[in-house]
């Protein structure tokens, strides 16, 4: 690999491991398998599952097939057509490990009764975690992500951010000021990350939950793309 993707020179040390989520976005069952074992051989920490369609009950044996086949991974599931509290039960009966929600009730004017309601629903399932979208793609702009990600954290949820669109890079400075404000860098970036970018948000992201910057199309993950952005993240931690 090339050396100038491991650590870009305006870049600060890491401070801590971070983790690759790779996106799987459902097209049928084998290709999905088919890129749980990508995943899987090159090392990542799990995966998430996503119907763009919002046909979401077909993700379900998705999630079971793939903790079956590889129970190293951890899997999460966003259901896009389903609420987040419907969400959450759906997705512990599956043996899931994680909800990623586009909508968490959280932003930086506090935590509104849909926040409240996910804080009590996680509580009754230890262990699972819940990705709350914070200062998040296609939200309203909210004036103090530090905060709003400080609030989510606090009510129990991973802070889940992005840049402005999907594949688009978030600033660093927004990334390094709300990890600033979190205990751990309990933070995950959902957007705009590649094997050539990944080096400048190490020190400041737990984790990364990626898909276009490792892809060769739309539902298919590049291997290359993969271990190449788990090598990145291996040298810089």
């Amino acid at each position: 690999m090339d050396k100038s993707l491991i650590m870009d020179k305006d870049c600060n040390s890491p401070s801590m491991h971070s983790e690759l989520h790779p996106v799987i976005h459902y097209l049928d069952m084998a290709t999905t398998i088919r890129n749980a074992e990508i995943a899987d051989k090159a090392g990542c920490a799990g995966i998430f599952l996503i119907h763009m369609a919002g046909q979401d009950s077909l993700l379900d044996q998705a999630a079971i097939e793939i903790k079956r086949a590889f129970p190293r991974l951890t899997i999460g599931i966003n259901r896009l057509a389903t609420d987040p509290l419907t969400s959450i039960r759906q997705n512990v009966s599956v043996g899931a490990d994680s909800t990623w929600c586009d909508v968490c009730g959280v932003t930086s004017a506090g935590v509104d009764t849909l926040g409240v309601s996910l804080q009590t629903e996680l509580a009754k399932h230890r262990g699972h975690n819940l990705f709350g979208s914070v200062a998040f793609k296609y939200q309203r702009i909210d004036p103090y992500p530090p905060k709003a990600a400080l609030l989510a954290a606090e009510a129990g949820f991973i802070p889940t951010t992005s840049g402005t669109a999907t594949g688009s890079a978030p600033e660093i400075g927004k990334i390094a000021a709300i990890a600033a404000a979190l205990p751990n860098r309990s933070l995950a970036v959902a957007s705009g990350i590649t094997p050539e970018n990944v080096s400048c948000f190490v020190p400041h992201v737990k984790h990364f939950l990626v898909s276009t910057g490792i892809s060769k199309s739309f539902y298919l993950f590049d291997e290359a793309k993969v271990r190449g952005l788990i090598a990145v993240l291996r040298a810089s931690g």
